[in-house]
């Protein structure tokens, strides 16, 4: 009765509120869904004390609260959806309790889909996403066109575009994580054509991967990657192609030689799931070892090499994976500034975080020179591979020509420049290498 006589339960319009007003409808609510979560324990579910006559009648309920003019109203039952969407996807949570739980958040998914185009406040709008997100999604799209008369294909675009504007990373976050969901569900479930949807979201996640940006997006990044893992980057159908599953894979190359752990830990969860699909990948002793970030490198390559095999696209998977290893740098910015000098003088870190690349190019080398040997090659690949014999030659010419070109002992007058010519010129090598085996140099070709 406290809750009904409140001001909650009037429409009071936020531009007659009166100070102290926000904070009073924010206790009154706390009272409001404290009363909804403790009803919802199994000892309180004959009482009947979310009935439509007392609580949860037509004049308030979760619903409306949602339409509340105070953003204060509105974030504190938001929290409390998302609380009851954990409780609900928790194992540990009693079948009972979560039947309840249901309950109270059926039918919210029009609700959420229609006040989330018209939120203006930041935090209410990353929830309602969030939410969303957490929902069934066949649920959530079956309301999606009624409710903002979207098909799934602009649902799903309109995500994405939140993901690409929006200038909060807590909203960027979770809109990808959205759009990761949904997408994998319309690949595996909706006939229509979805390129030109897979190649905005191939941008999005790549851009978040960027050396550059926050942690928290390129933590996101690195938990989409390892939930689309089984659909999209172990698949046996190639779900996406070769092309734009390699580009995922490189994404999770790129991730595992992050400078946070926090980053790295997380995206080697992708080879901990590769390693756990018995139908894909043959059991060995590292099935049986901690797969850290140090280690989940060199299996990247290694499973990657075995993915190609069974996909039975090692002609096409060698080639991109040796303009991996090529890597072709801005050798002319490069050049410039050996020209005009610098001040690097014994600069030691940045020589460090281009000598951690060698590792990357040492252990992809390693499990090449193990695939080059049941390489088949159409002559198509072998013309490709013949456009990267040369590049490579070019790119030996040109780091020859800088190398001579620098000052007396390189390595103490301009160490970074030094160090990343040394890792240019031993990709080049390894390329020019890999490419001889190939026996692309001879024109024949192993077909």
């Amino acid at each position: 009765m406290i809750i009904l006589d409140s001001e909650l339960a009037m429409d009071i319009k936020y531009s007659s509120a009166v100070p102290g007003l926000a904070q009073y409808l924010q206790s009154i609510t706390r009272l409001f869904t404290s009363m909804c979560s403790v009803t919802a324990e199994p000892r309180f579910a004959n009482r009947n004390l979310l009935t439509k006559n007392n609580i949860l009648n037509p004049c308030l309920s979760v619903e409306y609260l949602l339409h509340s003019d105070f953003y204060e109203v509105r974030l504190l039952v938001l929290e409390t959806i998302l609380l009851w969407l954990n409780q609900v996807n928790a194992k540990h949570v009693m079948e009972e309790r979560g039947n309840i739980l249901l309950n109270l958040l059926s039918g919210l998914e029009e609700t959420l889909i229609k006040i989330a185009i018209k939120e203006k406040h930041p935090e209410c709008f990353c929830k309602i996403l969030e939410a969303l997100y957490k929902m069934d999604l066949r649920n959530v799209l079956a309301k999606t066109e009624d409710a903002v008369k979207m098909n799934q294909r602009e649902f799903l675009l309109w995500i994405m575009n939140i993901a690409n504007t929006s200038s909060s990373i807590e909203i960027q976050s979770i809109s990808l994580k959205f759009a990761s969901k949904l997408l994998i569900y319309l690949v595996q479930n909706w006939q229509e054509d979805l390129e030109s949807e897979i190649k905005q979201w191939l941008e999005l996640i790549s851009y978040c991967c960027e050396d550059e940006q926050q942690t928290d997006l390129r933590l996101a990044a690195a938990e989409i990657l390892v939930s689309t893992t089984p659909f999209f980057l172990t698949d046996q159908k190639l779900l996406l192609g070769l092309s734009d599953t390699l580009f995922l894979w490189r994404c999770v190359v790129r991730l595992l030689q992050s400078e946070e752990q926090i980053v790295r830990d997380t995206v080697a969860g992708v080879i901990r799931l590769a390693l756990s699909q018995e139908n894909v990948f043959r059991k060995t002793e590292l099935d049986f070892h901690v797969v850290n970030a140090a280690l989940a490198l060199d299996l990247a390559f290694s499973l990657l090499c075995e993915l190609l095999q069974l996909w039975g696209q090692t002609g096409a998977g060698v080639s991109v994976l040796l303009e991996w290893l090529l890597k072709e740098d801005d050798l002319k910015d490069l050049k410039s500034t050996i020209a005009m000098g610098n001040d690097y003088l014994f600069d030691k870190g940045q020589a460090n975080f281009w000598a951690e690349k060698l590792t990357e190019v040492r252990q992809l080398s390693k499990h090449l020179l193990l695939l080059i040997p049941v390489t088949h090659v159409s002559p198509c690949e072998q013309r490709k591979l013949y456009q990267l014999a040369r590049l490579a030659s070019d790119q030996a010419k040109l780091v020859t020509q800088l190398l001579k070109e620098m000052p007396p002992t390189p390595e103490f007058s301009q160490s970074v420049e030094f160090t990343k010519l040394a890792i240019q010129n031993e990709r080049i090598s390894l390329c020019l290498k890999m490419l001889n085996l190939l026996e692309v140099g001879n024109g024949t070709g192993k077909s």
